[in-house]
């Protein structure tokens, strides 16, 4: 029996990056079983990046409708896993 596998990411103002990440995460020989995403209610274009990964893979994201800060938003996103 093999483990669960959950990514989780606390992005903010991050679409510079995040597709290079997600297609990394995505590429792997094992696949996760869930990629947990919590936006810190980003002001670029991190949200539609977001959006496209659940089209394509059914990523899970939410976006937080204020700023909590780095480490809240890490916990809520972790605290979303299944």
């Amino acid at each position: 029996m093999s483990s669960k596998i959950s990514i989780v990411i606390a992005t903010y103002n991050g679409d510079r990056f995040l597709r290079e990440q997600l297609d990394s995460i995505y590429s792997q020989t094992r696949l996760p079983d869930e990629v947990i995403v919590c936006d810190d209610h980003s002001s670029d274009q991190t949200v539609s990046v977001l959006e496209e990964y659940h089209q394509k893979y059914g990523l899970q994201y939410y976006v937080n409708e204020k700023s909590l800060g780095c480490n809240r938003n890490f916990i809520k996103a972790f605290e979303l896993c299944t």
